[in-house]
């Protein structure tokens, strides 16, 4: 994309039954790496440095907002086991350690989820971001429809 190349039209420019360049990544993650490469950024070890310390602060993030969450429903002591079991498990550390691109889409998914009962549009916007970065958020979009279906229909209920 830094290059004026769109990655989702170059599957078209070969055999598309042994073409290879088949673009595996939602948009968001395409805009941020052209975004690092305009800034100069062309190595994956420059890449990495500044990936890491992000992916380090995200999953904090997820931590707390699973405690948060927790704290909510009136269980802290489990919301504290929560956010130690999520920065601390096998497989959060090695995807730290690897530099995946998985955990801002959760943190993002997370605060919606979170948001969407006080302050909708944000929730919404949180949502769609997850969504543009990587598709786990497609898995709850349908609680997200039965949560605007169900406020909607109650005329008591005055949106956030």
């Amino acid at each position: 994309m830094a290059a004026g190349e769109n990655p989702y039209e170059r599957i078209m420019t070969g055999n598309m039954q042994e073409n290879r360049k088949y673009p595996t990544h939602l948009p968001l993650i395409y805009l941020l790496v052209a975004g690092t490469r305009v800034l100069g950024v062309t190595e994956y070890d420059a890449w990495l440095r500044l990936w890491r310390p992000l992916v380090v602060v995200t999953q904090i993030g997820i931590g707390v907002l699973l405690f948060v969450a927790c704290r909510r429903a009136g269980y802290p002591v489990l919301g504290v086991f929560a956010g130690l079991f999520w920065g601390l498990n096998r497989w959060t550390l090695y995807v730290a350690s690897v530099g995946q691109v998985d955990f801002l889409p959760i943190l993002c998914l997370l605060g919606s989820l979170l948001l969407f009962d006080t302050r909708r549009r944000a929730s919404l916007l949180l949502f769609g971001l997850s969504l543009a970065w990587k598709h786990i958020a497609v898995l709850v979009t349908p609680l997200y429809l039965v949560w605007t279906w169900r406020n909607a229909s109650d005329p008591t209920r005055s949106p956030p």
